[in-house]
């Protein structure tokens, strides 16, 4: 996945229930449309939330 130039290599598959990760970004919009397609492409339900982390804006991603 491709977020501002920036590629993610996230594994989906791993990505247990209760945790999160952060990607840092400007366009926390397109951040979260991207995040949202692979979300759903593997069938995971997702929380999103802007959040501003050791002063750098970022888009907090969680797994419900």
């Amino acid at each position: 996945m491709q977020i501002e130039g920036v590629t993610y290599d996230i594994d989906w598959c791993a990505f247990q229930k209760g945790t999160s990760f952060t990607i840092p970004c400007l366009d926390t919009a397109k951040a979260k449309e991207e995040v949202t397609r692979k979300a759903d492409q593997f069938k995971i339900d997702i929380h999103t939330k802007v959040v501003i982390e050791d002063g750098i804006r970022a888009l907090r991603v969680w797994r419900m």
